[in-house]
């Protein structure tokens, strides 16, 4: 089901543009899968994926404040996946 709802994502997304996507998980390792999944997606529509246009961004990530800063102000990571760390300020 995710390889499918992320198949449909990447014909709509754009990992090298200016617009910004956030995107929820269920859980921490739901997270890892869904940007796993996503870059495996990309790659076999024949799109380059930069490794830092997408990343996960949760409170077990190394450093996320930083991230989230990044994800705000610079154009890499285009697209983020998160789990709560976002939802709560």
């Amino acid at each position: 089901f995710n390889r499918t709802v992320l198949r449909e994502l990447t014909r709509h997304l754009d990992p090298d543009g200016d617009e910004k996507t956030l995107i929820f998980a269920a859980t921490d390792g739901h997270a890892d899968d869904v940007v796993r999944l996503l870059k495996e997606e990309f790659r076999a529509a024949g799109v380059a994926v930069d490794d830092d246009a997408i990343q996960k961004i949760t409170g077990r990530s190394k450093n996320p404040q930083e991230q989230l800063t990044r994800f705000r102000n610079e154009r890499l990571p285009a697209i983020a996946v998160t789990v709560d760390l976002l939802t709560t300020g």
